[in-house]
């Protein structure tokens, strides 16, 4: 991971690496206007959940149920490991 900056009171996309913020500002905006339409109260307990939702939302946003059911299912394997045997003794 690279993190590229951006000095805004030269240039708005840098000459040389071609960097702007344009993408991040959208999605932050496009964040934002999800999170106020939930309450930002109930937000702020739990940005974690919250934000994950958005990217899931964003990633799976057209497909199906039936599509859907087995990456959920990843998913879930991915933040809860499943036990081994081994691991219950």
């Amino acid at each position: 991971y690279v993190h590229y900056t951006v000095n805004h009171s030269v240039n708005f996309k840098d000459p040389i690496t071609g960097v702007h913020t344009n993408g991040i500002e959208g999605t932050w905006s496009a964040i934002k206007a999800q999170f106020r339409s939930q309450g930002t109260e109930k937000v702020k307990d739990e940005f974690d959940s919250y934000l994950g939702e958005y990217v899931w939302r964003r990633l799976y946003g057209g497909a199906t149920l039936k599509g859907l059911f087995p990456c959920f299912l990843r998913g879930i394997t991915v933040l809860y490991k499943p036990k081994t045997r081994d691991s219950q003794k």
